[in-house]
């Protein structure tokens, strides 16, 4: 199911990060999502709280992208992690169906098998957070044009799409939102 169109040289793009996350229980981890035109401008920045041993990370970035003023403009979300509040993890399956936009996980270094094994240990006892892990799908290499490799997992999108919305959001190592959105989640992390 594709759910993008064309990828253009000014898409909007929400960029989801979060602010480092301590493994206490109950703890209020603040996600930050920016809204960038392509690669170059910011156009907004929405926020929302999840507590991290929950499992309604996804609802909750629904709820804030369908309410945010920005929603008729958006074509793709664009996470840095599944993992965004510790231990409340977001199906960018789920995601994509009730926003009706791709949405796509994007990493710098690929998680090594022993990390992805410790992980699916870790959870295997609750269904929502392990469907979240395998809705997320396989993790491609994408090769930027740059020579740099992105590890990506995708829903809503063909992998060419991915590969546009990379060339057109990265200016440097990451895509721009998520870049920006990391910035502003690690200073809210400091207040």
């Amino acid at each position: 199911m594709n759910l993008l169109r064309t990828v253009k040289k000014e898409i909007r793009i929400l960029g989801l990060d979060c602010a480092k996350v301590p493994r206490a229980k109950g703890h209020v981890a603040q996600i930050v999502g920016v809204i960038y035109r392509g690669g170059r401008w910011l156009d907004g920045v929405v926020t929302v709280d999840v507590e991290t041993d929950k499992v309604d990370a996804t609802e909750k970035i629904a709820r804030m992208i369908l309410t945010s003023v920005h929603y008729g403009q958006l074509r793709i979300v664009m996470l840095s992690d599944i993992a965004l509040a510790g231990r409340n993890l977001v199906d960018i399956k789920e995601l994509c169906e009730r926003t009706h936009l791709p949405a796509m996980v994007v990493k710098e270094q690929a998680p090594t098998l022993k990390e992805m094994r410790k992980m699916r240990e870790k959870f295997r006892h609750c269904n929502v957070r392990k469907r979240a892990l395998e809705n997320a799908g396989a993790i491609l290499p994408i090769k930027r044009r740059s020579g740099r490799t992105l590890y990506v997992q995708f829903q809503g999108l063909s992998r060419s799409d991915v590969e546009k919305a990379l060339d057109v959001s990265c200016s440097g190592r990451i895509p721009e939102p998520l870049r920006v959105a990391r910035l502003i989640a690690s200073a809210l992390e400091r207040i």
